[in-house]
């Protein structure tokens, strides 16, 4: 139990530590789909962090994420100052292409966390809707992740769910 929960705490630390992350960068001159992210997630008072990475291949929690090419693709932060918003209304992806997302959340350096890594592949003419659900006010965190699609020309929204989804938390 523990080490998985270490194994990705360390992930978060060498990615978010590490100058080498790229931010992500939304392809052009291609049909692309739009991905967002809303989070209901039960926090400690100061707030928590979600930061998305894209992955260039899927991988499971245990494996480390060090030899696979991540780009940061989006930070979602409710309470802290310090911490920059990236892709906080959305990003664009390419369509037909898988995308792999290593999700971490975090509620300050000794509070409760969680994590997963999902991917799915966009389908042309729909946009997309990754729903962080959990609690972090304890440790460990239990969160998940949901997928939901909007069809071009609709607001009605419907689950769809992940080909591949690893939840890192210990059971």
């Amino acid at each position: 139990m523990l080490k998985k929960n270490i194994s990705a705490l360390s992930c978060l630390l060498v990615l978010t530590g590490c100058a080498s992350v790229q931010d992500y960068v939304p392809p052009q001159n291609t049909d692309t789909a739009n991905v967002v992210v809303t989070r209901n997630i039960t926090a400690p008072l100061l707030g928590y962090t979600s930061t998305l990475f894209k992955l260039e291949t899927f991988k499971t929690c245990h494996e480390e994420i060090g030899k696979n090419k991540a780009t940061r693709f989006m930070v979602l932060d409710k309470g802290n100052p310090l911490i920059a918003e990236v892709n906080a209304e959305g990003v664009d992806v390419a369509v037909n292409e898988p995308v792999n997302l290593f999700m971490v959340t975090v509620a300050g350096p000794f509070n409760g966390s969680c994590s997963s890594i999902v991917k799915f592949t966009p389908e042309s003419g729909k946009d997309y809707e990754i729903r962080l659900l959990g609690d972090i006010t304890q440790s460990p965190g239990r969160c998940t992740a949901e997928l939901w699609s909007t069809q071009a020309g609709s607001n009605i929204a419907q689950q769809d769910s992940f080909e591949e989804y690893d939840d890192c938390n210990p059971q």
